[in-house]
């Protein structure tokens, strides 16, 4: 599994234990982490073309559940939205992070094992990772990629898909 991520600063492609690993390294640095928007349209295709021919038929109630149960989750591929605001904040908390890790050496130090999944972590994710389906490793990240997606938070809000 990967994120493909979108956005005024153009596209990223994370694997399941950097998207982790960067969010952790993150809320290390101040992020507070506000929540993705529901991807409404998207949500209303994917009950359209349900396979359950119950769930296309009352497609529109379907999607105002899956709506109201968003609880906000960083970690699926539903081209849910990360606002501005969140962006930048994420982006400003990795670039503090930059200031204490300016070498490749020193960031591979932060960059380490996680042996529970973070406390700030939306409940379902926490399930996942308890599981085994969310990893947290160090990404194959050096200093570089980490400022390119500094930028990328820094240009505006974007989607995760």
């Amino acid at each position: 599994m990967s994120y493909d991520l979108r956005g005024p600063g153009g596209y990223m492609k994370f694997n399941v234990s950097g998207w982790q690993t960067i969010l952790n390294l993150a809320r290390q640095y101040g992020w507070q982490p506000a929540g993705t928007l529901a991807n409404v349209p998207y949500l209303k295709m994917r009950a359209e073309n349900a396979e359950d021919p119950e769930v296309a038929e009352n497609a529109e109630a379907v999607v105002s559940e899956w709506v109201e149960k968003w609880a906000g989750n960083y970690f699926v591929n539903a081209y849910q939205e990360v606002t501005d605001d969140d962006a930048a904040a994420l982006g400003a908390a990795l670039e503090r992070a930059l200031v204490d890790f300016p070498t490749n050496d020193a960031l591979a130090d932060i960059l380490t094992s996680t042996p529970e999944p973070p406390p700030w972590m939306a409940a379902a994710d926490r399930e996942l990772a308890q599981e085994g389906t969310l990893l947290v490793v160090p990404p194959s990240w050096d200093i570089d990629d980490l400022r390119q997606f500094v930028d990328f938070c820094k240009a505006g809000g974007f989607w995760i898909g």
